[in-house]
């Protein structure tokens, strides 16, 4: 998905996000609460909850009828988690790394023939 800059609460020292009127719930902004009548809920999509009718993608695994993620299917049938993507993409870059810095070790410099004089010529391979 696409990384997505978050402005941040005006407030000062606040690390929060911004929500409304560019401070966090902390700090005075209110989020949109669910239309139907008498609902706390805070709004999903189009005015409002998920239990009032917010239309959310579900699992495309027959039978299951929890939250898509990724638009396809839940955690439970091989969608991986927030946490779980960027796990794997510390350590593709630690392996990237890894590999970077061996690959500079690669480079090494050996004696090529002996010259008429006796010297020997250093080549990089």
């Amino acid at each position: 998905g696409a990384n997505i800059r978050h402005k941040k609460c005006t407030a000062e020292g606040c690390l929060s996000n911004a929500i409304k009127g560019g401070v966090c719930i902390k700090h005075g902004a209110t989020a949109k609460k669910c239309t139907a009548e008498g609902c706390t809920n805070n709004v999903v999509n189009r005015g409002v909850c998920i239990k009032h009718g917010a239309k959310v993608k579900l699992c495309e695994t027959e039978g299951c009828t929890n939250q898509a993620h990724d638009g396809v299917v839940c955690i439970r049938h091989g969608a991986k988690s927030r946490r779980a993507k960027a796990q794997e993409a510390k350590e593709l870059a630690a392996a990237a790394a890894a590999k970077q810095k061996q690959d500079d070790s690669l480079d090494v410099v050996v004696p090529v023939g002996d010259s008429q004089d006796g010297s020997n010529s250093l080549t990089m391979v």
